[in-house]
């Protein structure tokens, strides 16, 4: 759900979307990887950085997809990423893949297609345990 850190809506309303988001993604056997979309503009955000760290508690595969980069420069675009690298590295060993991207220019498109073909030539689909 991108934006919803700052989609005008009640604090209560945020925190049933919160939750939801979090009990689909630790709930979800099938899941193979959560596409994390941080505003390439911006610097690192808080809430970005704690979804992050909670899908590291939790051990969940993720990447991060910084978007709109046809918003700025590629310095400014390379200089947010290196900031969310650092800050993301004071509580991770490594840092997870990344991808740049711009849905107007199309930038990215296929390296996020091409990991998503790889990621699905893995996928094993969870044993049905019935109701």
């Amino acid at each position: 759900m991108p934006g919803y850190g700052y989609a005008r809506a009640s604090k209560s309303k945020k925190a049933d979307w919160d939750k939801f988001i979090h009990t689909y993604l630790d709930k979800r056997e099938s899941l193979q990887c959560v596409m994390v979309l941080i505003d390439s503009r911006l610097e690192p955000q808080k809430i970005d950085l704690e979804f992050c760290n909670w899908l590291g508690e939790k051990g969940l595969s993720f990447v991060l997809v910084f978007t709109k980069a046809d918003k700025q420069s590629s310095i400014k675009t390379d200089q947010n990423i290196a900031k969310f690298k650092k800050a993301i590295l004071t509580t991770f060993e490594e840092a997870p893949q990344y991808f740049i991207t711009s849905s107007e220019t199309q930038l990215g498109r296929d390296e996020i297609l091409g990991f998503i073909s790889e990621v699905n030539k893995v996928f094993e689909v969870p044993e049905y345990k019935g109701i």
